[in-house]
């Protein structure tokens, strides 16, 4: 019962063609599997060999135990900046709608500072999490003008836009790295 539990657990065996690109990162040193307390890079390694079997469209491995690196110079978060660009938003926020190509952030992703660009001359600005919680009422700003978000962890947010003009409240995502 035991092992047939473990193959049912297994991740390995749960790979199909249409899993999301996968991002392996091992940066273990241990010499022997015995030698980690999470995860040597031999699992790294497996973790790889499995997502290329089952065809993963896109695997990129980090493992210097191993000497393997597929990244091309690309990191975990750039590679996940990357793929949630490309995504579209499905949490359930309040009130909110997305944004349409009229107004955008730059740079995305952002470091310390970012501005918006669009059609308003002021917005009213808020800063929500990932899940929905207002991280900052930042208040009105210029079209252009630069936000100091220096102080937020890294992570994806929000940006609830009302445009008094028009009584629009909007949405747009970006990434903190």
């Amino acid at each position: 019962a035991l092992i047939q539990y473990r193959l049912d657990v297994d991740q390995l065996s749960h790979f199909s063609v249409d899993d999301p690109p996968m991002f392996v990162s091992s940066q273990s040193n241990a010499q022997h599997p015995g030698q980690d307390l999470f995860h040597h890079a031999f699992h790294g390694r497996e973790i790889q060999n499995a997502a290329l079997s089952a065809g993963i469209p896109e695997i990129k491995a980090n493992i210097p135990l191993l000497n393997i690196n597929t990244t091309d110079s690309e990191t975990g978060m750039q590679f996940l900046a990357r793929h949630l660009n490309n995504c579209s938003i499905t949490a359930s926020l309040n009130d909110l709608s997305l944004v349409d190509d009229n107004i955008s952030i730059f740079p995305n992703p952002v470091d310390d500072q970012l501005s918006l660009k669009g059609k308003s001359k002021h917005y009213h600005v808020e800063i929500l999490d990932a899940v929905g919680q207002v991280k900052d009422h930042v208040g009105k700003i210029a079209n252009g003008a630069p936000v100091d978000i220096s102080w937020l962890p890294n992570g994806i947010y929000f940006l609830r836009l009302e445009d008094k003009s028009s009584k629009r409240i909007e949405l747009l995502k970006f990434i903190k790295m």
